[in-house]
């Protein structure tokens, strides 16, 4: 399957790496490039990034959809969407929440942001960071691309909606990927 990336009118860009997966190739993948060690990091960066805007950002991994969720969400971005709700990414006091989803064994990647970020960011510079990731993720540099993924977020959520000194820092959303199994 080839890759391609589409921008969305509901404040999301979309990329698809590769073909679906198998659980044991999903059990590997996890095993050598999302290790707990490799999470931590993510975590890492998420939290500094969160120290100089005033947004919260969500890592969001999940394996495979169940037979229900497949049911329920035929597509990823309806899952995604289900997601940034049931995370309560949208919970953000100036509506500037951003959530890079992965469904393994779709090879799917989307990246929704909230109202208030939406509409300040082209669907162009979205679509670059999911076209980005794809392509890291095409050859396996999976820690790499996630922070490249998450720093790109973080800078343009830095450009938009800057932390500010006197405002206390509100951690809206935990910093530690979200690992759905």
């Amino acid at each position: 399957m080839a890759s391609h990336v589409a921008p969305s009118t509901t404040g999301t860009a979309a990329a698809t790496v590769a073909a679906p997966m198998s659980d044991e190739s999903i059990e590997q993948l996890l095993a050598q490039h999302l290790n707990p060690q490799v999470l931590e990091r993510l975590q890492e960066v998420i939290h500094t990034s969160e120290q100089s805007h005033t947004g919260q950002i969500v890592l969001c991994i999940e394996e495979h959809f169940s037979p229900e969720d497949a049911e329920r969400y035929n597509t990823p971005h309806a899952r995604a969407l289900a997601l940034f709700g049931e995370l309560r990414v949208w919970d953000t006091e100036h509506n500037n929440g951003a959530m890079l989803y992965l469904l393994l064994d779709r090879h799917a990647i989307e990246l929704i942001a909230d109202r208030a970020l939406y509409r300040c960011v082209e669907p162009s510079v979205w679509s670059g960071i999911t076209a980005q990731l794809a392509a890291a993720l095409r050859t396996n540099a999976y820690e790499n691309g996630l922070q490249t993924a998450l720093c790109s977020i973080s800078d343009v959520l830095c450009s938009h909606f800057p932390a500010c000194p006197q405002t206390p820092r509100d951690n809206t959303v935990a910093d530690a990927p979200v690992l759905l199994r």
